[in-house]
């Protein structure tokens, strides 16, 4: 069945409200207090997004990611400190010293396991990871660590409609927005290129 144009787009922006959301809620249902440190490993799109939420809730926000244009755009979006987990083979120990002995939470946004092997380096004990970036294969956690409480382990999604309204109002009141980088329909094959090189600082779109 074809679908129209009209669709497509509301299709499209429904897609980008779920995640927009999915974002707010996982920063949200961290248990953060204001003057907390939170974590967000993949600092991509929603990844920014989650540290302007983080921002406007009070906490003190860490960047963690392996490339160095998308953590200058986290640290735009007002990241406290970021690292290079790849380049930066100190980077747990510098983030456990300036933190004063690791994160309070961390929202992983990156859909592969190494992301999530960062998370857990880099959690005070207690501290809350939550999943949200779905690799293509199940995500592997130290039975040893849980049973340790070094961490615990929580998830979200948009859920429900009901659950959406706290987080419109949220970003709205705050003023939110994503980093967007347009692009013209006749750029639409230098959009996916870039897309497919993982050279994408932020949100991209295509103006019609």
């Amino acid at each position: 069945m074809l679908v129209s144009p009209v669709q497509q787009t509301f299709n499209l922006c429904q897609r980008e409200i779920t995640k927009t959301t999915t974002a707010f809620h996982a920063v949200d249902n961290c248990e953060l207090k204001p003057g907390d440190w939170f974590a967000v490993v993949g600092c991509g799109g929603l990844g920014q997004l989650a540290i302007q939420y983080g921002k406007a809730m009070g906490v003190k926000v860490i960047g963690l990611d392996i490339n160095d244009d998308i953590l200058a755009a986290a640290t735009k979006a007002g990241a406290d400190l970021v690292f290079n987990t790849m380049k930066n083979k100190e980077y747990e120990k510098e983030l456990r010293e300036a933190t004063n002995g690791g994160a309070n939470a961390a929202a992983v946004f990156s859909a592969v396991q190494p992301a999530y092997d960062t998370a857990t380096k880099i959690l005070q004990i207690e501290g809350v990871l939550m999943v949200i970036g779905l690799p293509s294969k199940p995500i592997g956690f130290n039975p040893l660590d849980l049973m340790r409480k070094l961490y615990r382990i929580k998830s979200e999604s948009t859920g429900p409609p009901q659950k959406m309204p706290k987080a419109i109002d949220f970003i709205s009141k705050h003023k939110i927005v994503p980093t967007v980088t347009h692009y013209k329909l006749d750029q639409i094959n230098e959009m996916i290129d870039i897309m497919q090189s993982g050279k994408a600082t932020g949100r991209m779109a295509v103006v019609f």
